[in-house]
């Protein structure tokens, strides 16, 4: 069920719903390159811009709340999820994914819905952006779609998607310069099953898509070996195309866990969050399934004031749950 709730941030109502995820949190060396893309490039709007302390933040965290220099949350027009959180640290450490391999485990892709991707793609390279393959196409069932990965600041990795044929469930709102997102995050997991199930008994997220992707077109895409194989599971809801998780594993390759990395001051993506309907209702699931959780403290987040606590997924992601007020 979707729960549209409106609160004050930046002086202006910000809908969010549970039934994807809130934000996706990148830690960033520099402010400004990620907002000359996110804002200027990509046609994202701010919903949230905090300069300074943090201790409602720095608490849930458990980090000095001089730690924190500068927030700003970014919105696709007209999306209540998948939102990113520019966080920049006063101590700015080394990147999650730098020097990391196609297979290593942890926080992987941010993916953006775009419209004719071959004009994109020539926008991008004249303004300096270089990209890790050429444009791919492949299908995947009934879904006809174009792909093509690009490396941004703070060894984040973006993936452009191209949707070719009609599907209701992939329907997205575009900014004025032809962008969508976050439609998913790509989380490498060494079990997609297992950490499928995590968000399904937590969030009730269901499974939008489950393949076995090979063939020389998701290798040249991804860069993978030849005759590799991933499978993945994207996680959500058909009626919300923004804030999806969809989880990697690749066959028989073996990749370093960056989960370990995620913490503050690591830059790159760091953790997501999540807005829950009943803090308590969740906190009881985790508990069930064996994996701890921080303490819970009341504080003015990005999307209102409300309650937070911070946990881990199974496979090590790291996750801000929201109850808000």
């Amino acid at each position: 069920m979707t729960a549209n709730m409106n609160m004050n941030a930046a002086g202006g109502n910000l809908p969010v719903t549970v039934d994807g995820i809130a934000y996706i949190t990148v830690s960033v060396a520099d402010m400004q390159p990620a907002l000359d893309f996110w804002v200027t490039r990509m046609g994202l709007e701010i919903s949230f811009h905090k300069r300074g302390a943090d201790a409602g933040l720095a608490a849930l965290w458990q980090i000095a709340a001089d730690d924190i220099e500068e927030q700003v949350l970014l919105t696709s027009p007209g999306a209540a999820a998948g939102r990113i959180h520019l966080l920049k640290f006063s101590r700015p450490a080394e990147a999650v994914r730098l020097h990391a391999a196609v297979t290593d485990l942890g926080p992987k892709n941010l993916d953006i819905t775009c419209t004719d991707m071959h004009r994109h793609v020539a926008s991008l390279q004249a303004a300096g952006y270089r990209f890790r393959s050429a444009v791919g196409e492949y299908m995947l069932d009934e879904l006809h779609t174009r792909e093509v990965q690009m490396p941004c600041h703070d060894d984040t990795n973006i993936v452009f998607i191209e949707v070719l044929r009609d599907a209701a469930a992939f329907q997205v709102g575009f900014s004025e310069q032809g962008f969508a997102g976050i439609t998913s995050f790509v989380v490498v997991v060494p079990d997609t099953l297992n950490e499928a199930r995590f968000y399904q008994r937590v969030f009730a997220f269901d499974e939008v898509l489950h393949h076995r992707v090979s063939g020389p077109e998701i290798e040249a895409v991804v860069g993978l070996p030849p005759g590799a194989a991933l499978e993945l599971r994207m996680l959500g809801k058909a009626s919300q195309p923004f804030g999806r998780m969809e989880l990697v594993s690749y066959e028989q390759i073996e990749g370093l866990d960056r989960f370990t990395r995620t913490e503050p001051f690591a830059t790159g993506i760091i953790s997501c969050g999540f807005v829950v309907e009943s803090l308590d209702a969740v906190l009881s699931q985790l508990s069930a399934d064996g994996l701890a959780v921080g303490a819970s403290m009341s504080f003015d987040t990005m999307l209102g004031r409300g309650l937070a606590t911070r946990a881990v997924s199974p496979a090590g992601l790291k996750l801000d749950l929201i109850q808000l007020d």
